[in-house]
């Protein structure tokens, strides 16, 4: 018995037949080896082994079926198959004809536990199953099995490892999409290009050109004020815009609004344009603004013509009863008003309540004169200012209130008025009361014993200003009196309690601004 292998994909086992002489068999004996040949790897298997695809991009290797130039598609090649490159696998059998007789051999196969023994004959099989000769398909291969019956081999195609590529997969096509990719300027060709020449895209490809233009300047460096820095081929200079030096300022920029507020200044008089001015005339407000006016009056005129503004200031300094202003006192429980001695203050005097325990125990005054007619009548603005230290208001043993202003007091806060206010120990207040109803700003200021403050305060019709110590403390523009109101203050208990409310003025300042100005005669 012999083993042929045909075509790498049948193996046929052939053995005279009993009928005469053998007839066109390759031998005779049993299977001793099989030897991988080309396109395959195992080496000789004498009993059982694997044979195996050899893989490679060489004659006699195959292609993995996950081979990285089987990427994308590809056309085959034309080819076709005739039915002789279909292999097949013939089981075990005796192969034969008689030595006389001509034409095609005849087959016979051997059944199950029968076996051609050394002296080619039939007999039973005696070989143990553990001595089969195995054909074990490798990498790449389907089928084998053992020798008892014909076996195929067929490779195994695919797109993974360990499998072959068929010569008409679509993944062999010429045409693919390359991977993203880049290039040195050395995997550039020639192109045709000469020394110095630049790759330029000419509307349709790039080509090799000769760069135009000519000069010798070699690099433009961004100077200050601009951006870009140095350009040797190509670049953008830019204005640099910004605030600070070297910078420029944009169009749009919030700085070049025409509106905008001058920093504080001055002018001398020759910076004043003529504004039509004639000679001798001066500068007046009209009620609206600036413009030139003839003054009125001056001398060689028979009437001089003075400021509406009348102004009466009161030191105190002759005593509280010998002035020319008298102050008009009005009490309930022994209030008092008399000199006190202050070191370094000449002409204060001390305002004061009773001692007793009476609840509403006051003293008011006021400026008047020797008919107790007090009221500052048809007066369209005053300003007045006055120094002056509490001396016990609001202590453990007593309680009440101080007013002090233009007012009219009399037994209580008053009906009308502009002035400062303190309830016991807390801060001063600035008040505007008309008809009884108040607008009343805490100024921050506390009342205390020891610390004089000056109060000083602006009155029109239409707005109050309210100040200590020359600090601006409240505007008010609401409840602003209109009745006649004179320069007067109140101390006031709140409480029945033992103890003096009382306090101390330095001097008093007003100055009253009347709708007609007074006129004096000249000479």
């Amino acid at each position: 018995m012999s083993v042929i292998i045909k075509d790498r994909t049948r193996i046929v086992i052939s053995t005279p037949g009993p009928q005469g002489a053998a007839g066109s068999g390759s031998g005779s004996g049993t299977v001793t080896s099989i030897t991988a040949g080309a396109g395959l790897t195992g080496g000789t298997i004498t009993t059982s082994g694997t044979l195996a695809v050899s893989y490679g991009s060489a004659a006699n290797t195959a292609c993995q079926g996950n081979d990285s130039r089987l990427s994308d598609a590809r056309t085959p090649t034309s080819h076709s198959h005739v039915a002789a490159d279909i292999g097949s696998v013939l089981g075990p059998g005796l192969v034969g004809r008689s030595a006389a007789s001509s034409g095609t051999c005849e087959r016979i196969g051997l059944g199950t536990g029968l076996e051609i023994d050394a002296s080619k004959n039939l007999t039973l099989s005696t070989t143990p199953a553990a001595q089969t000769v195995q054909m074990i398909a490798g990498t790449g291969l389907t089928g084998g099995g053992t020798l008892a019956a014909d076996r195929t081999f067929n490779v195994s195609y695919g797109t993974t490892a360990g499998t072959a590529c068929a010569g008409n997969d679509a993944r062999l096509s010429d045409a693919r999409t390359p991977t993203s990719h880049t290039h040195t300027l050395s995997d550039l060709a020639q192109s045709s290009a000469s020394v110095n020449q630049v790759a330029t895209w000419n509307g349709t490809a790039w080509v090799a050109s000769s760069p135009s233009g000519t000069g010798t300047v070699t690099g433009v460096t961004a100077g200050a004020g601009l951006t870009g820095g140095t350009i040797t081929t190509s670049g953008t200079l830019a204005v640099s815009y910004g605030s600070a030096a070297n910078t420029a300022c944009e169009g749009n920029d919030a700085r070049l609004s025409d509106a905008r507020t001058p920093t504080s200044h001055t002018h001398t008089l020759s910076d004043l344009a003529q504004s039509g001015a004639t000679t001798n005339q001066v500068a007046t407000w009209n009620g609206s603004a600036w413009a030139p006016a003839t003054p009125s009056g001056g001398p060689g005129s028979s009437a001089l013509a003075e400021t509406n503004t009348f102004e009466h200031v009161e030191h105190f300094l002759l005593g509280v009863s010998l002035g020319p202003q008298r102050l008009i006192q009005s009490t309930l429980n022994g209030g008092n008003i008399g000199n006190a001695t202050v070191s370094n203050r000449p002409g204060v005097v001390n305002i004061s309540t009773g001692a007793s325990a009476t609840s509403g125990a006051y003293l008011s005054w006021r400026m008047s004169n020797s008919a107790s007619i007090s009221d500052f009548g048809a007066v369209s603005s005053a300003v007045y200012t006055t120094e002056m230290l509490g001396a016990n208001l609001g202590n453990s043993t007593t309680t009440g209130i101080v007013a002090m202003g233009l007012a009219r007091f009399v037994a209580g806060d008053a009906t009308d008025g502009v002035y400062f206010r303190a309830t016991d120990d807390g801060n001063w207040y600035a008040v505007t009361r008309n008809n009884s109803t108040e607008t009343a700003t805490d100024t921050g200021v506390a009342q205390d014993a020891t610390t004089w403050h000056r109060f000083t305060c602006r009155y029109t019709s239409s707005s109050c200003t309210f100040y200590i110590d020359g600090t601006l403390k409240a505007t008010h523009t609401t409840n602003i009196p209109t009745a006649s109101l004179n320069y007067g203050a109140i101390v006031l208990k709140t409480a029945a309690v033992t103890g003096q409310i009382r306090y101390q003025v330095d001097y008093l300042y007003a100055a009253l601004t009347y709708a007609s100005a007074i006129t004096v005669d000249g000479s």
